[in-house]
């Protein structure tokens, strides 16, 4: 009896750890990591202008872009993060794409001046 208590903790922590099954409309990793930057980018604007109401206009105008509904990024972004591993080099180039989206935009101010 006791040897089945020990193991039933260990198989959960091991289902834990495998990835879920994928949804039949999944994004695929580059579009969800480019897709998670942008979002990114409207959160952060939504809290420099204090404005939850910008970042669901933001967060719409993204869904129609990329032509997926919410609840299709909702699945996906779950989906991705059952693999805590794969989501911090996701969120890390998505960071990435933040830092380069800066550089980009101070070297056009530099230009104009």
């Amino acid at each position: 009896m006791s040897k089945k208590l020990l193991i039933l903790p260990l198989l959960f922590i091991l289902a834990c750890e495998q990835p879920s099954q994928a949804p039949v409309d999944l994004i695929q990793e580059d579009r969800y990591v480019e897709i998670l930057t942008e979002m990114l980018m409207a959160r952060q604007l939504s809290v420099m202008k204090q404005s939850d109401a910008l970042e669901d206009s933001l967060l719409t105008v993204i869904y129609d872009k990329h032509q997926i509904t919410s609840e299709q990024f909702q699945s996906s972004h779950l989906y991705y993060q059952a693999d805590a591993a794969g989501q911090l080099k996701r969120v890390a180039k998505a960071r990435e794409n933040l830092r380069q989206e800066i550089r980009n935009i101070n070297a056009a101010r530099e230009a104009e001046e």
